[in-house]
């Protein structure tokens, strides 16, 4: 059972666990640990919490769900021949040949307990959900090892137990079942995630069955995401319109951005980079396919590639292109970044950007076969991937997505489930009336085949020869859907605040913006920050990182998106102000789609511009008759003649 201890207060100025130290230098985060099972919201990506895991004093194995995230630890801890981690490695080659041995990795162990006895080191050993039952064998019966008194183990990422159900926990292949079943006999176990899980959590039969300690941490300096929505076809569609964006916007240097935050008197900061982060390897093909391939829009060496390192996609890759490849490793801090990074579902958890303006992108399906494989479910832990602060645009998070009424409607999906329940129920109990164990055996093998064919059919797993409903899909399916649903209330990390230093006037506008607590307060906070612009226009760059730093982010939206004669023009009501934007930005969005439909130079008689706009009419959700006439309020064109007939050629 869980019991919630509450929120833990993370001290003002704290951005990562290791720096909330008292005045002896211990963590103070230490002193709320126990020798029990305990869950841990950390909230917000970033801030180092599996650092803190590898870097403490104690014995500790960390357990993740991806390789790339154990593979990018163990590159920055052993450095320079200085091996302060081991790595049960037992990942596998193109040919599914195990890169290393049973005893090779013995071998490994032993030498690394030798170097942390000689210099008096806390064991870090990492392994992946998969391979925990092994090394734990390893550990216990080769080694003799007590886990319970000489470990703490802790579970990375631990919303993928329920994340993760579908790709690991169906059929006979119940890989999170196991990795639970072994897990739960052991005492210490610290449960670390970004995502509320405690709901879904109290569902899992061993969370249920055991006292499970929950806290959430609280960090003072933490920033809204803004999100931006945009409807689109496919992933290809929602690429057009980024590409489209990007290269119809140059900025006073003549580069090519793809956002931009304005602070007037002509200061702006400018997205020259985008970390795009959609479902499969197929989608980054088509992409590199039309854009690199065959129109040569994008040079192949301002691409970037983050996916899981097979050989069957490594060669959808090098279809599209012979030179791209899936990369090793991503930039750090100060080296030399890509243009384009494309990052699939199964690839970025532990994959960090430290971009100086890079924008995020999430091109979502919402029309999958499973909620649980689309990685729209997966955007409370791509926020945060961007880790520099110095990056202004890492708080905006631009969705593409096309809205299933399945998936959004509580009645329809729910009449989905009840479908689904009753094709499974029917299953097993066909199975229980088979006599003879022939029968039953090819029945199952039938069930098994149907399921590998569609894992969301039905909710069923094998458990020793014989079906059962497998409640973790269940679980899963609630989680994914309520992501979906509720883009709200989502976070990263912002600077600091703890001797943060503002000139006497900007500091006059923190203080007053502090002060304010009136029922209109962020229209108040509005014309209080709008005199200060006025009065001091030499302040307006430093008090836009004020507002930034100080978590000011809503109102500043407002001077970011409108000039002061519009937020003057609407009586700095928010309100108003929400009104005349969502009118731009629908305007905005036209003129995006129509631009990515019409090709520059071409010729389009005024029945194919006809058609076309109300394409995008319909796909926009304005309910009105196109006509040729209007394409010029959208984009540049010139009337010519094709055919003898009046048309319009394309200007851009």
């Amino acid at each position: 059972m869980i019991f919630d201890r509450g929120k833990i207060r993370v001290d003002n100025g704290v951005e990562y666990i290791m720096e909330w130290t008292d005045d002896n230098g211990r963590c103070k985060f230490d002193q709320y640990l126990t020798n029990g099972k305990m869950i841990v919201n950390k909230v917000m990506t970033g801030c180092g919490f599996t650092t803190y895991s590898l870097k403490n004093q104690e014995n500790t194995i960390l357990v993740s769900p991806r390789i790339r995230l154990l593979q990018e630890k163990e590159r920055d801890f052993n450095q320079n021949n200085n091996q302060l981690c081991y790595y049960f490695n037992r990942e596998r080659d193109y040919k599914n040949k195990e890169k290393k041995s049973i005893e090779q990795l013995v071998e490994e162990f032993k030498d690394y307990k030798q170097l942390c006895d000689k210099y008096n080191r806390p064991m870090k050993l990492m392994v992946t959900y998969d391979s925990f039952a092994n090394l734990m064998t390893m550990l216990e019966r080769i080694f003799e090892l007590d886990i319970n008194l000489l470990f703490r183990i802790v579970i990375d990422e631990s919303h993928t137990i329920i994340k993760d159900v579908l790709i690991k926990e169906y059929n006979n292949k119940c890989v999170l079942s196991s990795f639970l079943h072994k897990l739960f006999q052991y005492e210490k176990l610290l449960f670390i995630s970004a995502t509320p899980i405690i709901d879904y959590m109290q569902e899992v039969p061993e969370f249920a069955a055991y006292n499970v300690e929950y806290v959430e941490l609280d960090w003072p300096n933490k920033v809204p995401i803004d999100t931006r929505h945009y409807s689109c076809k496919n992933a290809k569609d929602a690429f057009n319109s980024i590409y489209s964006y990007y290269s119809r916007h140059i900025d006073p240097h003549n580069r090519h951005y793809f956002d931009v935050i304005h602070y007037g008197e002509g200061l702006s900061d400018y997205s020259y980079e985008a970390v795009v982060f959609l479902n499969s390897v197929d989608d980054i093909k088509d992409i590199v396919s039309g854009y690199v391939t065959k129109k040569q829009l994008i040079d192949i060496s301002e691409i970037t590639v983050i996916c899981a390192n097979t050989k069957e996609n490594a060669t959808k890759l090098r279809k599209a292109h012979p030179q791209l490849e899936i990369k090793a490793s991503i930039p750090k801090k100060g080296e030399r970044h890509t243009t384009w990074t494309f990052v699939t579902r199964t690839a970025f958890e532990g994959v960090d950007f430290y971009s100086p303006c890079a924008s995020t992108y999430v091109i979502a399906n919402y029309y999958v076969g499973s909620l649980q494989l689309d990685i729209a479910s997966d955007i409370p832990q791509i926020i945060g991937r961007q880790r520099l602060k110095t990056n202004v645009f890492r708080n905006i998070l631009h969705i593409y997505y096309k809205e299933n009424i399945s998936i959004i409607d509580d009645d329809l999906f729910e009449a989905k489930r009840k479908e689904k329940m009753e094709r499974s129920l029917i299953r097993i109990s066909n199975w229980t009336y088979i006599m003879d164990d022939q029968g039953k055996s090819a029945y199952l093998h039938d069930v098994s085949r149907t399921i590998d064919d569609d894992p969301n059919y039905l909710y069923i797993k094998t458990v020793n020869g014989k079906p059962e409903i497998d409640n973790l899909i269940i679980v899963s399916e609630n989680y994914c859907r309520d992501i979906l649903k509720n883009h709200i209330s989502w976070y990263c990390m912002g600077p600091a605040k703890l001797h943060r230093q503002y000139s006497p006037q900007v500091m006059q506008l923190k203080d007053n913006l502090e002060a304010i607590a009136t029922p209109k307060k962020n229209q108040d906070r509005i014309k209080a920050i709008l005199y200060c612009f006025q009065k001091h226009p030499e302040c307006q760059r430093e008090i836009f990182g004020m507002l930034h730093d100080e978590g000011y982010n809503d109102v500043a939206y407002y001077f970011n998106m409108l000039s002061t004669e519009r937020i003057i023009a609407n009586g700095c009501d928010p309100w108003k102000m929400d009104q005349e934007l969502r009118h731009v930005s629908g305007e905005t969005d036209i003129k995006d789609l129509v631009a990515s439909l019409f090709e520059n130079g071409e010729v389009y008689s005024k029945k194919d511009v006809k058609w076309m706009l109300q394409e995008v009419y319909d796909k926009m959700g304005i309910a009105k008759t196109a006509k040729a006439s209007e394409l010029p309020n959208y984009i540049p064109c010139k009337i010519t003649n094709k055919d003898g007939l009046k048309a319009y050629r394309i200007t851009i």
